[in-house]
């Protein structure tokens, strides 16, 4: 499958305008190192495309389901990762919840909302939907924010994990 990713990512709240230069100036901000930067842009990068070919993927199948789930904080203290919070409010009431894939306003309601966002799209299908799943409504989408308002993503040294 050939995604074009510039045209989804165009289409997406948050990758619309998090680009490499926001980044950047993010991290400047919250006074991390170039080396720590370039590290996590290199991830960044990975996870961005990721999620944009669950985004690609959705589209190409209309009859598939969207479950949100979270990431679980990490615990492995050799990689900086401590430093991470669980989920905030918003992602924790999200988890596990489904979003039909022919749902018309798909792409505003797919995650991630925030750099350092910790919901994620699961495609699943329309057997994989539990009987009583939350389903998602527009209006309870959280708002979508340049970063998690726990901004521990400031905090992981990118770097070391890199070298790693």
């Amino acid at each position: 499958m050939n995604i074009d990713f510039k045209d989804l990512a165009s289409r997406h709240p948050l990758f619309s305008r998090l680009t490499g230069q926001v980044i950047w100036l993010l991290f400047e901000e919250h006074k991390a190192s170039s080396e720590d930067i370039d590290a996590f842009m290199e991830h960044y990068l990975a996870w961005r495309d990721e999620q944009l070919s669950v985004m690609a993927a959705l589209e190409a199948n209309r009859s598939a389901y969207l479950r949100i789930t979270t990431d679980p904080p990490a615990n492995n203290s050799d990689d900086g990762y401590t430093a991470m919070r669980p989920p905030c409010k918003h992602c924790r009431a999200l988890h596990g919840a489904i979003l039909p894939a022919s749902h018309p306003d798909l792409i505003r309601c797919l995650p991630p909302f925030a750099l350092g966002c910790r919901c994620r799209a699961e495609i699943i299908s329309a057997e994989e939907v539990p009987e009583n799943a939350p389903l998602i409504f527009t209006s309870e989408m959280p708002r979508y924010g340049l970063h998690c308002a726990s901004e521990w993503i400031f905090s992981v040294p990118w770097a070391k994990r890199r070298k790693g």
